[in-house]
């Protein structure tokens, strides 16, 4: 059972890279995988095995995504400051029209 439940883990996470790749991201998309991943992940910790090596591979991947989801995060957050910004900018020269 271990080994499915790894498995069914190393496909979630090449979708929600494929995601987090991708020119438009869908949040929805990527909040319900990331949701499916934390109980994949739940179920593989609750059920017992000796396979180290597969286990040092999910987090390992954990922290690649987790890092790519930092940066795509901080990255999102840039361009949103930049549109309000923008916007500030732009009701400052109506101001004076």
């Amino acid at each position: 059972m271990p080994t499915q439940l790894y498995d069914a883990l190393s496909q979630l996470d090449q979708k929600l890279l494929q995601i987090i790749d991708s020119d438009v991201i869908d949040d929805n998309q990527l909040s319900a995988l990331l949701t499916e991943r934390e109980k994949l992940i739940k179920k593989i910790q609750s059920s017992p095995t000796d396979d180290v090596d597969v286990w040092q591979e999910a987090t390992e991947r954990t922290k690649f995504l987790l890092s790519r989801l930092t940066t795509l995060r901080d990255a999102t957050g840039k361009e949103a400051g930049k549109l309000v910004r923008g916007r500030r900018s732009v009701e400052i020269y109506k101001k004076f029209q």
